[in-house]
């Protein structure tokens, strides 16, 4: 039986939370559930303390990247087969993860993406035109196939990708580099258009998204310098198989 791990990735989620675990709690006999905790500091910690749930727990803020390789490092260890990833923000649907699980046991997808580009309408502009640029400069220059590069929410195979999720950037740079492996190795995907909602409690990912010139050209040099250190890292990996 294929085995699938529900990683709820959890950063000052106090307002959000509550919410999340009780949503979660409809999908436990589907897939069991983890919280990783990448070091909060309002009283996200001590809220899953209180639920008594699976949690990993980061001692400080490390990044969204190396919160999902917290993840893998645990969806490995245990032998499972899935790991989706589900944010605690509560900008997700639950019933959208219950597809993406069927999709992912029904398919020979190495991933299953839940895209947000039927709902572009609702997305925050600053969010909307990073998610717009990215995907388009992934697609022309590694030919990325995936139309939402920036979605967090996935259902990676394991196997396919625990060998190289090391190498991927430890923070928002993750998703895009991932796209980058994707093209690379030639992996299969589904991609799912997926509902969204957002609010003043949804991940607002300000800071990388503020669109002004000392930030667009820190995401710049940043996406550059990401991409090519990644690209080095991988061809030593193939080189030395």
């Amino acid at each position: 039986m294929k085995k699938t791990l529900c990683a709820v990735l959890c950063y000052n989620n106090k307002n959000t939370l509550a919410k999340v675990i009780k949503e979660e709690k409809k999908i436990k006999n589907t897939c069991d559930i983890i919280f990783v905790n990448d070091g909060s500091s309002d009283n996200t910690k001590e809220i899953l303390k209180s639920y008594k749930l699976k949690t990993v727990n980061h001692k400080k803020n490390m990044g969204y990247g190396r919160a999902v390789k917290s993840a893998f490092k645990y969806a490995s260890n245990k032998n499972y087969h899935f790991l989706a990833i589900f944010p605690a923000d509560n900008q997700r649907y639950i019933e959208d993860l219950k597809k993406m699980i069927k999709i992912s046991k029904k398919s020979d997808s190495d991933l299953v993406v839940g895209s947000k580009y039927k709902v572009l309408e609702k997305i925050p502009s600053h969010r909307k035109i990073g998610n717009i640029f990215f995907s388009k400069m992934a697609s022309i220059f590694w030919n990325c196939k995936i139309i939402d590069v920036l979605s967090g929410f996935k259902i990676y195979r394991v196997n396919s990708f625990y060998k190289y999720i090391d190498i991927l950037p430890n923070d928002y740079s993750f998703d895009i580099v991932l796209s980058q492996l994707i093209s690379f190795k030639k992996m299969k995907f589904l991609e799912l258009y997926v509902k969204c909602r957002y609010n003043n409690d949804t991940s607002s990912m300000m800071g990388i998204f503020k669109l002004n010139i000392k930030n667009i050209i820190y995401i710049g040099f940043k996406m550059i310098f990401d991409i090519f250190v990644f690209y080095l890292k991988y061809k030593f990996i193939e080189k030395n198989k």
